[in-house]
C-alpha cells in the first residue's frame, strides 16, 4: 500500500509547480506580438515562443508523437505507482512526479494550442518552459538516483 502521506505533500509541491508552468503560459500568449520582458538584458527574456517540434525545437510532430507521449505517462505512473507500493525514498517519487507533470502539462499545450508554449529565451540557448525544466530535473536527478543506487550495490575489493 502506497504511503501517502509521503506522496501528497510531493505532490502538491508538483502542483504548484504545474500552476506556475500554466500561468507563466496564459501570460506568454497575452504577451504574444508584443516585446519580450526582458530579465536579464541581452541574455535572458520573458516571451511568447510556439514550439511545433520537441525538446531543443526538434522537428517531430504529429499523432504519433502524442499517442508516444501518452504512453510514456502511463509507464511512468505505473513506474510511480510500483514505487510508491514498495515505499521507495521520497526524492525518487518526487523526480517521477517531476516528470510526469511536465510532460502532462505539454501535453495539455499541444491538445489546447497543437503547439506547446515555451517562454524563457536563454540568448545563444533555446527557448524553454518551467515544464521542460521540471522534466529536465526529474530525468537528472532519477539518473543520478539510480547512479548513487548501483554505487551503493557494489562492494568494495577486500
Amino acid at each position: 500500500m502506497p504511503n501517502f502521506r509521503k506522496i501528497l505533500p510531493l505532490a502538491v509541491g508538483v502542483a504548484g509547480l504545474l500552476a506556475f508552468d500554466r500561468l507563466f503560459k496564459s501570460i506568454a500568449l497575452y504577451l504574444d506580438g508584443r516585446p519580450p520582458l526582458v530579465l536579464c538584458p541581452n541574455f535572458f527574456y520573458f516571451e511568447f515562443a510556439a514550439n511545433n517540434g520537441i525538446a531543443f525545437s526538434l522537428p517531430l510532430s504529429g499523432w504519433w508523437l502524442n499517442g508516444s507521449i501518452i504512453l510514456i505517462l502511463c509507464a511512468l505512473a505505473v513506474w510511480l505507482i510500483q514505487e510508491a507500493q514498495t515505499n521507495a525514498p521520497s526524492q525518487k517519487i518526487f523526480f517521477l512526479l517531476l516528470v510526469i507533470g511536465g510532460a502532462a502539462s505539454n501535453l495539455a499545450d499541444r491538445w489546447l494550442y497543437v503547439y506547446v508554449v515555451d517562454y524563457l529565451f536563454l540568448r545563444y540557448f533555446t527557448v524553454f518552459n518551467l515544464a521542460d525544466a521540471m522534466i529536465v530535473a526529474g530525468v537528472l536527478g532519477l539518473s543520478i538516483w539510480q547512479w548513487h543506487s548501483r554505487r551503493g550495490q557494489k562492494k568494495l575489493p577486500a
